[in-house]
C-alpha cells in the first residue's frame, strides 16, 4: 500500500494572506449566501409573482345607457349599473353626472340608486349646449368596489335622427306550426292579439271579419275554445266552449277579454246567419302561441296629449323581480324612465309624459336591463294635441298601420293587399263612435311589435378583458425575463465563480504543498490535488446541469399553466 505523506511540522505558521488564500472563508461565505440562498429566493420570488398575476381578474365592468344625441331642452334617460363577474350582493350606487363642453361642466341631476344594488337610472333635461361634440362624466362608487370615473363622447344636435325599433317576431318553434284553417273564399276571419299573447296575464283578442275584398263585414258572430284555457274555461275539440257570440261592429270588429292560461290556443270563429243565429254561414279554426316573455305592460288611455297623464299598468309573473318601464318619444329617443321599477304586480301608477312631440309614444317593460330582447313588452300610446275620437282621427294610426305592412308576419293567410284595402275602407267609411273606438284599439294593439330597447353608450366588459389580458402579458414577460434571462446569467456565475473559487483553492494548497515537500512526494501530492480539483469541478458542472433542469422544468410548468396569455 501506498504510504500517506507526512507533513513536517512547521516552527512559524504561515503567513496572514497565505492562511486566507489557503482556506478562503469569506468568499465560501459569500458564495454560499447568494448561490445557494438567492437562488430558490429568486425562483421562489418569480413563482410567487407568477400565480399572483394569473389569478388577477376583472372584478366588474360598467354599462351605461343614454342616447347618444341630445337636444338641448329635451329629457332623457340614463342608467348606470355596475355588473360583478362573480355572484354578488352589491351595494346603493352613487353616481356624480355632468356634462363638458368647450372646457364648460354642466352638473347633471344624479340618478337614483335602485334597491336591486350596483344600479342607478332618472330622467335629466339637457342643458343649453352648442351644437357639436360634448363629454358625458361619470363617477361611479359601490361599497364592494373601487370607484370608477368614465368619459363618454355624446353628439349635441338641434334636432334628432329618428330611431326605428327592431322588429321582433316570436322564436318558439310552436308558432311555426300553425294548422290553422284556411280563409273561407266569400269572407276573411282574423283574430289577433292586443300587443301580443301572453300566457299567465290577462290578453285581449281582436276579432276582424272581411269580405275577399276587405272590407268590413258586420253580423251576428260567435268564438268558442276548441284547445287550451281562457277565462275559466277550457277547451274542448268535441263541445267546444262558448268564449263570446255577438255582433262584429260597422269596422268588422269584436274583442275577447280573459285570463290565458295556456302557452296554445285554438279558436273556432263562427259567423252566423242574421234571420238564424243557430245557422252557422262560416266558420275557421284559429291557433294563437303565447310569446316567449314574463312581463306585460298596458297603458291608457289610448290617446293623450303631450304634458297629460297616463295609467300604466306592468307586472312580471315572477313578483320577486322588479319590471323596468322605459319611455321612448316620436322619434324613438329613450326619454324617460319609471324610477323606481315596478315591483311585482303593483297597482297601476299614474305617470306624466314629458314634453314630447305628435305621434307615437311606445312604452317598454322588461325584467333585464342589459339585453331585454324578445321578452319585453310593449305600450303604445298615441300623442295628439286633439282628444276628440271621431273618424278622422284613426288618420295618423292608418298610417302608421300603411308604413308597416311590409313587415314579416307568421300569419300564413297574411294578405297585403287585402290589409290596404281594409285600411282604405276605415278611412272613409262612416263610424260610431263605439267603432271609432274599437278601430282605434284595433289599429293601435295590432302594429307589429317593434322594439327600441335602452340605447348602450358603454359596455367596459371586453375593454377590461383586453386590459386585463394585456397587463398580464406585460407581466409574464417581465417574469420570463427575470426567471429565464436571470436564472441563465445566475447560473454562468455561479459557475465562473465556482471554477474561480476551486482554482484559486487548488493553487492555494499546491502552494503550501510545495513548500514542505520536494521530489516524488511533491509530484504525487501535486497529482492527487489536480484529481480533487477535476473531481470537484465535475460535481459543480453537474449541480449547474442539475439547476439548469429545474429552471427549465419550472419555466415549462409554468408557461403551460399560469403564462397562459
Amino acid at each position: 500500500m501506498r504510504a500517506t505523506p507526512r507533513f513536517p511540522k512547521r516552527a512559524t505558521p504561515l503567513p496572514s494572506e497565505d492562511y486566507e488564500l489557503l482556506s478562503s472563508p469569506i468568499e465560501h461565505r459569500f458564495v454560499h449566501r447568494v448561490f445557494v440562498i438567492g437562488g430558490p429566493i429568486g425562483l421562489a420570488i418569480a413563482i410567487v409573482l407568477s400565480l399572483w398575476v394569473s389569478h388577477q381578474r376583472v372584478t366588474n365592468a360598467v354599462i351605461i345607457q343614454t342616447e347618444p344625441q341630445w337636444v338641448p331642452g329635451e329629457p332623457l334617460a340614463l342608467r348606470v349599473q355596475i355588473t360583478p363577474e362573480s355572484p354578488r350582493k352589491l351595494g346603493d350606487l352613487t353616481v356624480e353626472a355632468s356634462v363638458e363642453q368647450d372646457g364648460q361642466r354642466y352638473p347633471l341631476p344624479a340618478p337614483g340608486p335602485l334597491a336591486t344594488g350596483g344600479l342607478a337610472q332618472g330622467r335629466l333635461t339637457v342643458p343649453s349646449l352648442t351644437p357639436g361634440r360634448a363629454t358625458l362624466h361619470l363617477r361611479m362608487e359601490v361599497s364592494a368596489f373601487s370607484p370608477r370615473e368614465e368619459s363618454i363622447p355624446i353628439e349635441v344636435v338641434t334636432r334628432r335622427d329618428p330611431v326605428a325599433g327592431t322588429h321582433v317576431v316570436s322564436t318558439s318553434m310552436s308558432q311555426y306550426a300553425d294548422d290553422s284553417g284556411e280563409q273561407p273564399e266569400a269572407v276573411k276571419i282574423d283574430v289577433r292579439p292586443y300587443s301580443r299573447v301572453l300566457a299567465g296575464f290577462h290578453n285581449t283578442l281582436l276579432v276582424r271579419v272581411t269580405d275577399a275584398a276587405g272590407v268590413p263585414w258586420s253580423g251576428p258572430a260567435a268564438v268558442r275554445l276548441v284547445d287550451g284555457e281562457m277565462d275559466g274555461k277550457r277547451g274542448n275539440p268535441d263541445a267546444p266552449a262558448l268564449l263570446w257570440e255577438g255582433q262584429t261592429d260597422a269596422a268588422g270588429l269584436a274583442s275577447i277579454d280573459g285570463l290565458l292560461a295556456s302557452e296554445v290556443l285554438r279558436l273556432r270563429v263562427e259567423l252566423r246567419a242574421e234571420d238564424d243565429p243557430d245557422r252557422v254561414l262560416h266558420q275557421r279554426m284559429i291557433r294563437l302561441v303565447s310569446f316567449a316573455g314574463a312581463v306585460q305592460l298596458r297603458a291608457t288611455p289610448r290617446r293623450v296629449a303631450a304634458g297629460g297623464e297616463l295609467e300604466v299598468a306592468a307586472g312580471g309573473l315572477s313578483a320577486k323581480r322588479p319590471v323596468f318601464v322605459d319611455a321612448y318619444g316620436p322619434d324613438g329617443a329613450w326619454i324617460g324612465t319609471f324610477d323606481p321599477p315596478i315591483n311585482g304586480r303593483e297597482p297601476p301608477r299614474a305617470w306624466t309624459l314629458p314634453a314630447t312631440g305628435e305621434g307615437l309614444l311606445q312604452l317598454e317593460a322588461y325584467h333585464f336591463t342589459t339585453a331585454p330582447g324578445e321578452s319585453t313588452a310593449v305600450g303604445r300610446v298615441l300623442v295628439d294635441p286633439d282628444p276628440a275620437i271621431d273618424s278622422a282621427s284613426l288618420a295618423p294610426l292608418i298610417a302608421l298601420q300603411r308604413a308597416r305592412l311590409g313587415l314579416h308576419r307568421t300569419d300564413r293567410t297574411w294578405d297585403e293587399a287585402r290589409e290596404r284595402a281594409y285600411l282604405d275602407a276605415l278611412a272613409t267609411r262612416p263610424l260610431s263612435a263605439a267603432a271609432v273606438a274599437s278601430a282605434e284599439r284595433w289599429l293601435l294593439g295590432t302594429l307589429p311589435i317593434e322594439v327600441h330597447g335602452p340605447p348602450t353608450l358603454l359596455r367596459t366588459h371586453q375593454r377590461d378583458l383586453e386590459a386585463m389580458k394585456q397587463s398580464k402579458r406585460t407581466w409574464n414577460f417581465w417574469l420570463r425575463l427575470f426567471l429565464l434571462g436571470g436564472g441563465g446569467l445566475f447560473l454562468v456565475a455561479m459557475g465562473v465563480l465556482m471554477r474561480r473559487s476551486h482554482v484559486r483553492d487548488a493553487d492555494a494548497t499546491l502552494a503550501e504543498l510545495r513548500s514542505l515537500t520536494d521530489g516524488e512526494e511533491r509530484e504525487a501530492l501535486e497529482g492527487h490535488v489536480a484529481q480533487s480539483r477535476r473531481g470537484a469541478l465535475f460535481r459543480g458542472l453537474l449541480f449547474l446541469v442539475m439547476m439548469a433542469g429545474c429552471l427549465g422544468a419550472v419555466a415549462l410548468l409554468l408557461e403551460n399553466l399560469v403564462w397562459e396569455f
